[in-house]
């Protein structure tokens, strides 16, 4: 295994770019390019960065045939200067079987190579986006070691949003590394790849297509590698499912989602086939955890949670509180609450800044009360350029109007 890993991983220079770091872009066939809308954006297409709005802790382990990968990711956005992003990657083999010049068995000796990234996004207009990477990366094979810059340079365009398109110039600026006698410069990649997104963005389709440089014949058609991943939300915010397809390797995920007002926890999952193997390299797993808070969010909250209403009292009021911060001005706003089977009884709707309490008499839109049961709000804010900012679901309050069923004696 430690051979193959060292073909893999040595052989080719820099084609660790050409992989992916976390369980989500794993089981989605390394295509994650066009879509770019997490932390992992950094390594794949830091322009994608610029449209996040929520901070956001990344964190995997991955298998890679007798070696490990660890992943570290922060993204921080803001209003004002773009989004940045610190990332951290470390390829790792211990325990390699070594020889002497008369290959006779020396001690054990291991390979690390570690990387650094620095990303800054910047949104030129609300539909483009420019970003780029500074790149530290550090190469230790036994007692030999150095230290390569480089850099690279993207875009991300949501123009025809639920599509959006991402070019990527990985290594345009690639580092250099000089090991003993060994010199070695990493490949430069260009990708692009397309997203989009249907059914109310629930499922996402993603095709990626990668051309790698090789080094002494500048970009060959003979190193076009085509990425393809689909992602479901089985359960929307909930539970997600994934597959994807490379040239190499036939993936599939998982990812448990837990939304919630101020933080979001995520655990995802995946595992890798390698088929043009015949299957013969065994399956490899990766697992990882994302923690999104902070940073530019909208949510509401109820009081009382058990609401009673009645056409006698006007009293008996929902208060609605609503705490949101936006990126950009808001033009308009709207705030709807929704029964259990998903129909909008209640629409509250204006422009400018959202206020942060609204009111609910329990009544629709009609004048009428409506039925005892679980109700919902989904909120939406649009900005100057008519886009949609900011939106949100999540659970308002339940409503409770009769007593226990039963029957009443009169003697």
């Amino acid at each position: 295994m430690v051979i193959i890993f060292l073909f893999l991983f040595n052989y080719f220079p820099g084609v660790i770019y050409n992989y992916g770091l976390s369980p989500r872009s794993l089981a989605l066939g390394k295509a994650f390019v066009g879509l770019s809308d997490d932390g992992e954006a950094g390594f794949f297409n830091p322009a994608g960065l610029a449209f996040l709005n929520e901070m956001e802790a990344k964190l995997a382990h991955s298998q890679l045939y007798g070696a490990n990968l660890e992943y570290l990711n922060y993204t921080l956005p803001t209003a004002k200067y773009g989004t940045y992003a610190i990332t951290f990657f470390s390829l790792n083999s211990f325990g390699i079987e070594s020889r002497n010049i008369n290959n006779e068995l020396s001690k054990k000796t291991f390979f690390a190579e570690n990387s650094y990234i620095l990303s800054l996004s910047y949104p030129l207009f609300s539909f483009l986006g420019i970003g780029g990477n500074l790149k530290i990366n550090t190469k230790n094979i036994f007692i030999y070691s150095d230290i390569g810059i480089g850099f690279d340079l993207s875009l991300y365009l949501s123009y025809f949003y639920p599509y959006t398109l991402g070019i990527s110039f990985t290594n345009l600026l690639p580092p250099n590394f000089n090991l003993h006698s060994e010199k070695e410069t990493y490949k430069r990649i260009f990708k692009i790849g397309q997203a989009l997104r249907i059914y109310k963005e629930r499922i996402k389709i993603l095709l990626d297509i990668n051309l790698l440089e090789e080094i002494f014949k500048g970009f060959n058609y003979d190193y076009i590698e085509p990425r393809f991943g689909i992602e479901f939300e089985i359960m929307e915010k909930r539970f997600i499912q994934r597959i994807g397809l490379d040239k190499n390797e036939l993936s599939l995920g998982i990812g448990l989602k837990n939304v919630g007002k101020k933080i979001s926890f995520d655990i995802d999952y995946a595992i890798l086939l390698h088929y043009r193997s015949k299957y013969l390299l065994s399956p490899t797993h990766k697992i990882g955890l994302s923690f999104k808070f902070g940073g530019f969010r909208v949510w509401a909250s109820a009081y009382p949670k058990y609401f009673s209403p009645t056409l006698e009292s006007k009293d008996n009021l929902l208060t609605i509180n609503i705490k949101y911060a936006t990126k950009r001005k808001i033009k308009r706003w709207q705030f709807l609450i929704r029964s259990e089977l998903g129909e909008i009884v209640k629409t509250y709707q204006g422009f400018d800044e959202m206020p942060t309490k609204l009111f609910w008499d329990g009544l629709d839109d009609i004048g009428r009360p409506v039925a005892d049961g679980k109700y919902y709000y989904e909120i939406t804010l649009i900005d100057i350029d008519e886009k949609v900012s900011l939106h949100n679901t999540g659970f308002l309050t339940i409503i409770k109007t009769t007593g226990p069923k039963g029957e009443v004696k009169i003697k």
